[in-house]
């Protein structure tokens, strides 16, 4: 199966942190992740914004990491590839990562930072690797993918040969087709929806989750808002607009139902409901379709609460 998680993320001004922001989606195939980011900026000048693959802690100097099909054992040891230079490696714990843009930095060595009450220091031996934005992003990004469970040879052939491909990672949205299940998963962030350049899907009219899949001469669709959309606006901005930490629990609307949204989909073809697989379980109306015309169709999905509903299309006759 397939799934997408989204995170629109902002700092908060209590911890200095306003500045920082950014768009993270991930999407789920078999044993891999497909991680991507947008969006990134900080004006934060003292501190780089990363993006950390992994941090293993060693229980012993010889633990070995692969980059590349090398074994890299050394220790202490530092490298880094360089922007746009394709990378695939191995951490300690068997698990796989597949850079194609490159910009990675690998450390083993000894590591020191303070304990969890932030009183004294700790230190012990890790193998490392991030990606690095620099400080003060404007607009970073970052792509990889995780490979749960693998091998040095797996992920060569991995790397050979993806079976994903990323077809849109800016500020509206994200959408990666995955082969391994004849689909396209989409992360959409604008708020009034956006186009598509390719895929299944045309168009969709607000932000949302959804996956389209192949399905012999079928399409199905599976679709979410993740946003429980249960009060407008901002309650916690102060005057001057900005923002003080408050209690979730002290909130009127934290016993707020959620509300309704309906996401429409533009999907290329004429299509018409074959089976409704999964419904919207606390929705008052189940998806339909809007129109089937001009060689496309409008699907339209009431969501709430965070659920997904499921339809499977065929063509029409």
């Amino acid at each position: 199966g397939c799934g997408v998680q989204v995170f629109a993320f902002k700092g908060h001004d209590k911890y200095g942190l306003a500045s920082f922001s950014g768009k993270k989606s991930y999407f789920f195939v078999g044993n891999k992740v497909v991680a991507l980011g947008t969006d990134i900026e900080s004006g934060i000048a003292d501190y780089p914004v990363e993006t950390v693959l992994f941090q293993d802690h060693l229980s012993s100097k010889e633990q070995a990491i692969v980059v590349n099909g090398q074994v890299l054992a050394a220790f202490p040891f530092v490298k880094h590839f360089s922007d746009g230079k394709e990378v695939w490696f191995v951490d300690t714990r068997g698990t796989g990562f597949f850079v194609p843009g490159g910009g990675v930095h690998f450390t083993r060595g000894e590591q020191t930072n303070p304990d969890s009450h932030g009183k004294k220091p700790l230190s012990g031996n890790f193998a490392s690797a991030w990606i690095d934005h620099g400080k003060t992003p404007g607009d970073a990004s970052y792509e990889y993918v995780l490979v749960a469970d693998t091998d040095a040879e797996e992920m060569a052939a991995f790397a050979e040969a993806p079976t994903v491909r990323v077809l849109q990672k800016d500020s509206d949205a994200h959408v990666v087709e995955l082969s391994e299940e004849h689909a396209v998963a989409y992360a959409v962030y604008a708020s009034e929806g956006t186009r598509f350049g390719s895929g299944p899907i045309h168009a969709v009219n607000r932000a949302a989750t959804f996956v389209a899949k192949k399905e012999g001469a079928g399409l199905r669709l599976s679709v979410a808002d993740p946003d429980l959309n249960i009060y407008d606006g901002q309650d916690d901005r102060m005057p001057d607009g900005t923002r003080v930490e408050l209690s979730l629990y002290e909130r009127e609307w934290f016993f707020w139902p959620s509300r309704p949204t309906k996401v429409q989909l533009v999907v290329a073809g004429h299509w018409c409901i074959q089976k409704l697989e999964t419904p919207m379980e606390t929705a008052a109306n189940q998806p339909l379709v809007i129109s089937a015309e001009g060689g496309k169709t409008v699907v339209e999905f009431e969501c709430r609460d965070g659920l997904s509903a499921e339809v499977l299309l065929l063509p029409e006759n």
